[in-house]
């Protein structure tokens, strides 16, 4: 039992980290998207 636990605590934060790097990896692309879209619009 002692393994399982040990398993499950270490896929936890392995599957964290992935929601978070993708999440970030959002937020960077959201925000270019924006900067784009300004810098197209301030040249326009």
């Amino acid at each position: 039992r002692k393994q399982l636990v040990q398993q499950a605590s270490s896929d936890i934060p392995a599957g964290l980290m992935r929601c978070e790097v993708i999440a970030l990896l959002l937020i960077a692309l959201m925000e270019l998207r924006r900067a784009g879209l300004l810098e197209g619009v301030s040249t326009l």
